[in-house]
């Protein structure tokens, strides 16, 4: 949970600034350099946070996935998701990061799956292994 670190560095110097600013110590209107590095640095730091928190999420091991054929099975949870190359989905649909699946086999040399969910729909995820992206439907939805 690192990314929590670097977005409280980033807000801690952005509350300072404006607390200063607010008591008048620090007027906005005069910014010196050293206020407007410490800006830039508080945002950088907050935008930092932000794709640190999504890389953290696309890293957690979400399920596993059979490989079968084509890869066309994926079970994550309780839930079992096959592949559905028929829906009226795009890859834009994506959502938000949910995770990676992995091999069930231990042994088994293969990439993980990067899982994203599905805009209007908890009946679908996005997958992408490599660089082909799948929907997946849940079974017995």
């Amino acid at each position: 949970m690192f990314y929590y670190g670097v977005f409280a560095i980033g807000l801690i110097i952005i509350i300072g600034i404006l607390f200063l600013i607010i008591k008048g110590i620090l007027k906005w209107e005069n910014k010196s350099r050293k206020t407007r590095a410490l800006i830039i640095i508080a945002i950088i730091f907050i935008g930092f946070g932000f794709k640190l928190r999504e890389l953290y999420i696309e890293q957690q091991v979400i399920g596993t996935y059979k490989a079968v054929g084509e890869n066309d099975t994926i079970m994550i949870d309780d839930d079992i998701y096959k592949a559905d190359y028929q829906n009226e989905y795009s890859s834009s649909d994506k959502r938000k990061p949910l995770g990676k699946v992995v091999p069930d086999d231990k042994d088994a040399v293969l990439d993980p799956m990067y899982v994203w969910s599905v805009k209007g729909t908890d009946e679908y995820i996005y997958v992408l292994w490599g660089h082909d992206g799948t929907f997946f439907k849940k079974l017995n939805y």
